[in-house]
């Protein structure tokens, strides 16, 4: 089998690893309520409705909850986004 050239992936694999890891960091911080709304509604595909009737809440403290999670990441995480802009630009 002739050998192809590749170019080298670890350095971006460990890089992925690392935001993963940030990610997951951030995530953990987040009160257990913000937390859970955005697992269910992000990771596990239910609806606003469907994670109030989990959590019993209102849709409305549902959209409040996913509101203020996403915010505290972006806090949290905004060194991590604008160097994966600059590193993609």
């Amino acid at each position: 089998v002739p050998e192809i050239e590749e170019a080298p992936t670890q350095m971006a694999n460990l890089e992925e690893q690392d935001l993963a890891r940030r990610v997951g960091e951030a995530m953990a911080a987040l009160p257990e309520r913000q937390r859970r709304a955005l697992t269910l509604f992000h990771h596990e595909g239910l609806s606003q409705a469907e994670v109030g009737e989990v959590l019993g809440v209102s849709d409305e403290a549902v959209e409040s909850l996913l509101a203020r999670a996403r915010r505290a990441l972006r806090v949290s995480l905004e060194k991590d986004w604008k160097g994966l802009l600059q590193r993609d630009a």
